[in-house]
């Protein structure tokens, strides 16, 4: 029987990446008497159903192809979901995003994927200038915007755990607002220290001083680390904390598939918080950074999703790892730095203060 009469009869199993991905032989094989060998290149395996290959007979090789003749999808190992309290599934809640993909949409965040936009943090923007500007003495309120929309409780309780630091947010935003309004005179905008206003949130958002002779924007701002580190620490700690506010909030209000999670929310904080470190989570995590430099956009959606459910649970988790533990487990197995905070770095801190520009207008009569 010469090789032409050979046929082949051959079962493998492949995962669904080896499929999508192979650009090697993904097969490698010899018969039992050794003297027939053979590898095998799978293509086109959602079209043609097609594979190439060489048989190797001691003497020589010799290139074949052909098509399987049939082919079958095998989940191996797989356990039956577990049952919930309200019927919903962990990969529900696995699945739950506030990203918007479309192929119109652009964002200026390297960390978004193109073609993406974070629904909650453009919220969580919109809010922070809202109270940014409720914030503002009430009677330069009534003659600059009267017509602004009142903050509601939800922002009121944001706008009170940093009350020091929006008070200072909203009078340096309103004076580089005046700075720039043609109907302002120019002896006033002289006063005005624009350099100053423009750098507020970077100060509050630098925690440590930059290495080296790097710039350091606390001493441009015309504060000293040391002798101003009580109310530096203070206002920096209100920053931290509304900027996480805000966030939780824009996400809550924007993305209601999380909702019904919230009903039943120590079961699924318990049953997420162990997704999160499990070997298989923890591998696409690290593969995740690795390949696409993804940090601080996943490690706040993790943050938030497990924060929510806490609190919606009134803290009462049970043995549940807490949410700071599970972050810096999971950076950990990634091999990156433990991060306490995930804090809106400065390309988000100009979105807020464009997010906040439509909220605000200026009139000739508003100052003599």
């Amino acid at each position: 029987m010469g090789l032409d009469d050979v046929s082949l009869s051959i079962a493998v199993t492949l995962t669904e990446n080896a499929l999508r991905l192979a650009k090697e032989p993904l097969v490698n094989a010899v018969n039992a008497t050794g003297r027939l060998a053979f590898d095998i290149t799978i293509s086109g395996i959602e079209s043609e159903r097609a594979f190439i290959g060489t048989l190797f007979d001691g003497k020589g090789e010799k290139q074949f192809r052909g098509r399987f003749s049939g082919m079958a999808r095998k989940t191996r190992g797989a356990n039956k979901p577990e049952p919930s309290p309200d019927g919903r599934s962990l990969q529900e809640l696995i699945a739950i995003s506030s990203l918007q993909r479309g192929a119109n949409i652009v964002t200026p965040n390297p960390e978004e994927k193109q073609g993406s936009v974070d629904l909650a943090q453009n919220e969580a923007n919109r809010l922070f200038g809202r109270i940014m500007l409720g914030s503002v003495p009430k009677d330069v309120q009534d003659k600059l915007y009267p017509n602004v929309i009142k903050l509601d409780a939800e922002e009121i309780k944001v706008q009170e755990m940093g009350k020091e630091f929006f008070k200072r947010a909203g009078i340096h935003y309103l004076m580089k607002q005046l700075a720039q309004s043609p109907d302002i005179k120019p002896e006033l905008k002289g006063k005005v220290n624009v350099p100053a206003c423009e750098i507020f949130l970077t100060v509050c958002g630098s925690l440590k001083k930059p290495a080296g002779d790097a710039h350091d924007p606390v001493t441009a701002y015309g504060w000293d680390r040391e002798k101003d580190k009580v109310i530096l620490a203070q206002l920096q700690g209100e920053y931290q904390r509304v900027v996480l506010e805000c966030y939780k909030l824009g996400y809550r209000r924007v993305v209601t598939a999380f909702h019904p999670f919230l009903a039943q929310a120590k079961y699924w904080y318990q049953r997420y918080a162990k997704y999160v470190l499990t070997p298989q989570h923890t591998n696409e995590f690290k593969n995740r950074v690795v390949a696409k430099g993804e940090t601080g956009a996943t490690l706040y959606s993790l943050q938030v999703k497990l924060t929510l459910l806490k609190e919606a649970a009134n803290g009462d988790i049970g043995d549940a790892k807490d949410v700071a533990t599970i972050l810096a487990e999971l950076q950990g197995s990634a091999g990156m730095g433990f991060i306490e905070q995930v804090g809106w770095d400065a390309t988000t801190q100009q979105e807020v203060l464009e997010a906040s520009d439509p909220l605000i207008c200026f009139s000739a009569m508003a100052l003599p």
